[in-house]
């Protein structure tokens, strides 16, 4: 197994696996380039927004709204199932959102770039979210290998249970 590189951001707690150093850095980078392309482009330029036109704001609206709901609900669920832990028995964390995803906090970072792009269908913006994507695939791989050398098996049948990003509703108690 490959060793992993053991300068991580634990945030101050023994008990988290941890992140890498540019992680929260590196977020918020890709998040203020979206925000400034997707705003100017948008409501400015209007380069890429041609696919306005298409399809109307009363669809849009509503879909982002209901991306803007469910990533409220994973980040916050998210964030309380691992921050609201301290000093709980150093486990695989399965409760919350983290019962249907192994990373809800950055697939609710998704559906807030997802949810943007909905309102205003800027294919620039959609790059800038693209990259973003890419950077949290890349940050969720680097955290497994930190979880699989921290918990072992038990977080290799985690990751045969649960999917990373797309969640499985069909998917019940009986399927697992």
């Amino acid at each position: 197994m490959t060793q992993v590189n053991r300068e991580v951001e634990t945030h101050g707690r023994e008990d988290l696996a941890g992140e890498h150093l540019i992680a929260d850095r590196g977020q918020l980078i890709f998040a203020l380039a979206f925000l400034a392309v997707w705003l100017i482009d948008s409501f400015l330029l209007r380069w890429t927004t041609f696919l306005n036109g298409m399809v109307s704001l009363w669809i849009r609206l509503p879909l982002a709204a209901v991306l803007f709901g469910v990533a409220v609900w994973m980040v916050k669920s998210g964030m309380s199932a691992v921050f609201g832990r301290e000093g709980v028995d150093d486990r695989v964390v399965r409760e919350g959102a983290f019962a249907h995803l192994r990373h809800p906090i950055y697939f609710g970072e998704l559906l807030v770039y997802i949810g943007c792009l909905m309102l205003s269908l800027s294919l620039m913006g959609g790059v800038v979210a693209l990259g973003a994507a890419g950077f949290l695939w890349w940050l969720c791989h680097y955290e497994e290998r930190l979880l699989v050398e921290r918990y072992g098996d038990a977080y290799r049948a985690y990751q045969r249970e649960v999917p990373m990003w797309i969640p499985r509703p069909w998917r019940n108690e009986s399927t697992r």
